[in-house]
């Protein structure tokens, strides 16, 4: 399994899974998904951002465990390892956070802390 990140503008469906732009999804059977054309395509155009794959080769913007989770009714949260790591947050809250660097993501995360 490994978690997808939809950078495009529209939805993607991978192995059955629906992912809206923005949001992150886990995608089973990765190892078999991501050997279809189409999809090693959006790996390499940056449509979709890969992590948790074995294979470093298809990682996308590097090894951060960080990813953008849609909640769904316009709420994000950001994980860690899968894990919920900050409160709800509103889409405009966490554009752009795949393409900060690990600090500033760990930062964020900081900042945005899930609430006890």
């Amino acid at each position: 399994m490994a978690t997808i990140t939809n950078k495009y503008g529209s939805p993607l469906t991978i192995v059955g899974v629906n992912i809206r732009p923005g949001a992150s999804e886990d995608v089973p059977n990765w190892s078999e998904a991501k050997k279809n054309r189409t999809i090693s395509k959006w790996i390499d155009g940056g449509i979709i951002a890969v992590s948790g794959d074995a294979d470093p080769k298809n990682q996308s913007g590097g090894t951060s465990a960080y990813a953008v989770k849609d909640k769904g009714a316009g709420w994000y949260v950001i994980t860690k390892d899968g894990a919920e790591v900050t409160k709800s947050l509103r889409k405009d809250a966490v554009e752009g956070f795949d393409a900060k660097t690990d600090e500033a993501k760990a930062a964020f995360v900081e900042a945005n802390k899930a609430e006890d």
